[in-house]
């Protein structure tokens, strides 16, 4: 049986991963503009170079401003302009603070930047507001899109334990709509220690309104045990993400 609550709640995900951090740093207004850009061709980058020419690019951009830089009152419409150009990559790497080089400001404008990606990237506009009326018309469809959405991001992000929930609530919402509606349920399955531990947290949750939810931020494995649905799974998630570190390498900034 599907659970109105998880469905009701990544809908709800959808259309504030954006919004809130717009919010955050100060308001929405204006169209929105791609954040991502072509990739580069060649060698790949390390993410330190990746998160070095982040900084250059927005003080770049600060210069350009005459020196303001972002804080609490730059809005959407100036983020979007001082990050422009960038990929996902590059924000993250602001998002995450690689290098311990962002302010705050500058990170939720990564953050708001990023969730406007997401939206693009199942196909729906972080800015209209008729986009959560718009999912719920197919929202097999968007949480497909949104499964491979998290596939595409990059490896520094899938170190994250935001992605991790991500990525199994993701595919959880995917099937039990899908099966709700009578379409035939693509397999997604992860290889991902911790998502495959997130994902049975969230099935045995559904039903049971006291677990079926999520709460505050995701950025470190505390915040992840914290969960309610996490509740009865906290040893089997830590173990999972022991192994999730020694076979990816470790993770950011001792997050996941």
């Amino acid at each position: 049986m599907v659970s109105s609550v998880s469905i009701l709640s990544l809908t709800a995900t959808v259309r504030t991963t954006s919004t809130a951090a717009t919010a955050r740093s100060g308001g929405t207004g204006g169209t929105a503009a791609p954040a991502t850009a072509p990739p580069a061709t060649g060698a790949k980058k390390d993410f330190a170079t990746v998160a070095q020419d982040a900084r250059t690019a927005i003080d770049a951009a600060y210069a350009a401003r005459g020196g303001k830089e972002g804080d609490i009152h730059t809005n959407a419409t100036e983020w979007r302009q001082i990050l422009g150009g960038m990929d996902r990559r590059s924000l993250y790497a602001v998002f995450s603070n690689a290098g311990g080089q962002f302010s705050d400001s500058e990170r939720a404008g990564a953050e708001a930047m990023m969730g406007e990606d997401y939206m693009r990237g199942i196909g729906l506009d972080a800015n209209d507001p008729m986009a959560g009326a718009t999912m719920s018309q197919n929202p097999a469809t968007y949480m497909k899109a949104a499964v491979k959405y998290w596939e595409s991001v990059s490896d520094e992000e899938k170190q994250s334990p935001g992605w991790a929930y991500n990525r199994a609530s993701s595919q959880i919402n995917y099937e039990l709509i899908a099966a709700r509606d009578g379409e035939p349920v693509e397999k997604f399955d992860s290889d991902h220690p911790l998502v495959k531990v997130i994902r049975s947290a969230l099935t045995a949750s559904l039903g049971d309104p006291a677990r079926e939810r999520s709460t505050g931020a995701m950025n470190t494995l505390d915040d992840l045990l914290g969960q309610p649905w996490a509740k009865g799974f906290e040893q089997q998630m830590k173990k999972a993400a022991k192994e999730a570190t020694q076979e990816r390498g470790g993770f950011l900034d001792n997050r996941l």
